[in-house]
């Protein structure tokens, strides 16, 4: 999975956009996803996980039907802020976190891909 930024303001939120792919290297298409959640917890203490952002569901409609390309030529199929009810995504500064997407396909199997993300 590939972000835009793996550097993070303390306190706030990002655009995540990940390169979503099955198990042979494949890019997932939108009509096969049947759900999409969001895991944050803290690299150092994975039972510690950002209040608000722990199995946090994700509208299917974050998928796009092709890659798009950020400003550095990494391609991306999911796009999505995730930030909600004024609770930071990545509350503490000078913490390391693991954002962790699992997404299930129309047949009920899970996919989780995995990025850490440095909060400054």
């Amino acid at each position: 999975m590939t972000y835009t930024e793996n550097i993070v303001a303390g306190g706030g939120s990002c655009t995540l956009r990940a390169q979503l792919t099955d198990c042979e290297g494949t890019m997932v298409a939108p009509a096969d996803v049947a759900a999409i959640t969001l895991n944050i917890y803290e690299y150092l203490n994975p039972s510690a996980h950002v209040d608000g952002y722990y199995g946090l569901a994700i509208p299917t409609t974050a998928m796009l039907a092709t890659y798009a390309e950020d400003c550095q030529g990494r391609k991306y199929n999911f796009s999505y802020n995730a930030y909600h009810d004024a609770k930071p995504m990545f509350p503490r500064r000078q913490t390391v976190y693991v954002i962790e997407l699992v997404w299930t396909d129309t047949n009920g199997k899970p996919y989780a891909q995995s990025m850490e993300v440095e909060a400054q």
